[in-house]
């Protein structure tokens, strides 16, 4: 028995997930396993100390307080923990009526008030607050310096029940007598720099990391007991898995549900995958999945948007969130306005700026951000739905510096030339044309420009001009036929036709640019949608590359998922060919019936042979399974051996180096792992034995080869076998 203030120990980490009460809160409700009581229990007697509870990763709702208490209190933080009466539905863990905190505005992450922090569930609570507080009263709190007993347990939680100094709402255990409480002092450099230990904490927290499994101590390598955790909140189920435990990645899995219960919308978040998906939100209601991805990925790809029917889309839906969208049958009926696909990419990443892309039937859409040649849109019409022959492109700019102008409204701004794609205009000389060009359309197919200029300074009106290129493109063939202008300056002369055959060969060298740039486009995507099928089909798992601790047993992990996918045609092969007949188990004890019908003089009239035979089959089968059962076990007990081996190793060696103790880590956690595997490999061959016991038993019964033994003529053997049995003993027999 110790006193309770003793449990309480502000103990530094050196997680940056645990230095901010805003991670460290949900990161130790993730990380432990919250006990609720049973009904009409008593309040529990004993409590178990931090290190007991976060090694074992579950606790009662004291216990998981001890934990956060002693995090945050290691933090900086003055942080307390709380004893009163809550709502049955919070003591009983039952969320179910509770919003889900997931779909919450992120709060300001600055403590300047009284802040309620729930251990099992991590939320959150600023005081005041308009929603209602799940704790009804409030009987005592306490740390590491001394314990507080509420002389008015019935009042409200408000910003000033926390006075701990007003003698009126608390009473300390331990007082000086100056009406203060008697706080213990802090270690020395806990103040101000609450992330790094004290010196004398060092060597302790050292022989603890050292002694415990790292799958064991909070050294949050296991996020949730079990590898994944269920959340039940109204209209809403959460599940949340621990990195690397689920084969497509996923860390988070929010199900959306409509009153009447059918699945609305699923919201999803991934880690360490190869294709750098972090995040997917699905509407099932629409059929639009929304895939984003973070910066490293290699073609710049940020965001992908794009539909499947509602119906087909459901059914690729399960608990876990939604598998492979993309086998789901493509949306038939669209919006007019509602595009086939959306594509966002990282435009600082990329040479042309590129921002956005809209893919719809006939038609692409381009947006950029801050090009070199001003280019802000792109429109793209093809002769059809399925065809990729170009028809017209349209092209729109940003206005240059406006103070570049004139007086006179003519644009001088650079000199767009031919390097810069958005059409040079005329020379600085002629008044007659604008410089820089706010729209461009380019009929391929009919061979004519349009071009729309910007406004000039004091002008209410576009000057616009449309080209007609010549057939065989010389610059002879240009006459003031192939070209009209709208010009609202009456004072602006008309250029030459050198000038306005400048200004043609300017944008027919860009409308052969933007023709190139279309082509790479349509392969970009057809790209990209390639890689995105093949992804989604084979979802690959990568380690983070700073994750040394873990590293180890991250590798095991994906070398036994390796493993037994390149293995799993061959085993359903198997279970195929034993489940349609072609594997006949039954042929091998075909000679037996023979032998047995034409020696056997204790059977009498065929009776019990049919049993007999039964039974050598089935116990030929037992004996080969429980020889696959005894060697499995046989290599659990090696495996079991060895992680014992291994912990005393760690036990044993206190004072370990860095890199020893991340070898000793390493090999226990390999060991671990092959013994988790040993033992998950045995309990699947227990169930698969009695599987194929049964399956057999069934054959058997059914089975015309074994029905179809002789009855008759049987009642007494052959006379020469009978004379053999008596002499001399058969051989076979």
């Amino acid at each position: 028995m110790v006193p309770i203030l003793s449990l309480v120990v502000p103990s530094p980490q050196p997680h940056p997930e645990l230095l901010s009460i805003y991670d460290a809160a949900p990161t130790l409700a993730n990380l432990l396993t919250y006990s609720p009581p049973a009904p009409s229990s008593p309040l529990p007697r004993k409590v178990r100390s931090a290190a007991v509870v976060a090694m074992t990763q579950r606790g009662e709702a004291a216990e998981c307080a001890l934990v956060l208490a002693s995090v945050l209190l290691g933090a900086g933080y003055r942080a307390f923990v709380a004893q009163g009466i809550a709502s049955p539905s919070l003591v009983a863990g039952d969320t179910s009526t509770l919003s889900c905190p997931y779909l919450a505005p992120p709060q300001k992450r600055q403590v300047t008030c009284p802040t309620l922090v729930e251990p099992n569930t991590g939320k959150i609570t600023l005081l005041p607050t308009e929603e209602p507080l799940p704790f009804l009263c409030l009987h005592a709190l306490f740390n590491h310096s001394n314990y507080w007993a509420s002389t008015q347990p019935r009042t409200p939680l408000n910003r000033d029940t926390f006075n701990l100094d007003d003698r009126s709402l608390w009473l300390p255990l331990i007082d000086d007598g100056s009406g203060k409480p008697n706080e213990r002092p802090q270690p020395k450099g806990m103040r101000h720099k609450p992330s790094e230990p004290s010196s004398h904490t060092k060597e302790h927290e050292d022989t603890q990391q050292a002694s415990h499994d790292p799958q064991d101590s909070p050294t949050l390598l296991q996020r949730f007991p079990g590898g994944w955790r269920e959340e039940v909140y109204r209209e809403a189920v959460v599940r949340r898995y621990a990195p690397l435990t689920h084969p497509r990645g996923t860390t988070l899995a929010l199900t959306l549900r409509t009153p009447e219960g059918s699945v609305k919308e699923v919201r999803e978040e991934f880690q360490q995958r190869q294709d750098r998906l972090v995040g997917r939100i699905t509407d099932l209601n629409t059929g639009a999945v929304r895939d984003t991805f973070s910066r490293s990925r290699k073609d710049t790809l940020k965001e992908h948007q794009y539909w499947r029917e509602p119906i087909s889309l459901g059914t690729r839906v399960g608990p876990d969130g939604v598998d492979n969208p993309w086998q789901a049958s493509e949306l038939e009926v669209r919006g007019q306005t509602q595009p086939l696909e959306v594509f966002l990419f990282h435009s600082e990443f990329r040479v042309d700026a590129l921002r956005r892309r809209e893919v719809r039937s006939g038609e692409w859409r381009e947006e950029y951000d801050a090009r070199a040649d001003l280019l802000l849109r792109r429109t793209v019409t093809f002769a059809s739905a399925s065809s990729r022959a170009v028809q017209k492109i349209e092209e729109e700019f940003e206005s240059p510096d406006k103070g570049c102008s004139d007086d006179s409204g003519n644009g001088e701004a650079d000199d767009g030339g031919s390097g810069d794609g958005r059409g040079r205009g005329m020379s600085s000389s002629s008044r007659g044309m604008q410089q820089s060009v706010q729209r461009r359309v380019m009929m391929v197919t009919e061979g004519r420009v349009h071009l729309l200029y910007h406004y000039g300074r004091h002008r209410l009106l576009q000057p616009s001009r449309t080209f007609v290129k010549p057939q065989d493109g010389l610059a002879t063939s240009l006459t003031m036929e192939h070209t009209h202008s709208f010009q609202p300056d009456p004072g602006a002369e008309e250029p030459k036709l050198p000038q306005l055959w400048e200004e043609l060969e300017v944008q027919m060298e860009a409308e052969a640019r933007a023709l190139v740039e279309v082509r790479q486009a349509v392969e970009e995507t057809e790209a990209i949608k390639e890689a995105r099928v093949s992804e989604e089909e084979q979802a690959t798992l990568l380690p983070g590359i700073f994750d040394t601790t873990s590293n180890a047993t991250v590798q095991q992990i994906l070398k036994e998922r390796a493993w037994e996918e390149a293995h799993r045609e061959e085993t359903e092969r198997k279970k195929r060919e034993e489940l349609e007949g072609r594997v006949d188990i039954i042929a091998p004890y075909l000679p037996l019936l023979q032998v047995s019908c034409a020696t056997s003089t204790w059977f009498v009239g065929g009776e019990g042979l049919e049993e007999a035979v039964q039974e050598r089959c089935l116990q030929d089968l037992r004996d080969r399974l429980a020889l696959r059962a005894n060697l499995l076990q046989d290599k659990l007990d090696e495996a079991r051996e060895a992680v014992l081996t291994c912990r005393e190793e760690v036990s044993r060696r206190k004072r370990v180096t860095a890199e020893e103790r991340a070898a000793l880590n390493a090999e226990t956690a390999a060991a671990e792992a092959a013994h988790r595997r040993l033992r998950a490999h045995l309990a699947a061959w227990r169930h698969e034995a009695e599987e194929r016991y049964e399956t057999m038993a069934a054959k058997l019964e059914i089975d015309s080869r074994i029905r179809l033994i002789p009855s008759s003529g049987l009642s007494s053997p052959p006379p020469d076998t009978v004379q053999g049995s008596t002499t001399s003993p058969s051989p076979r027999r």
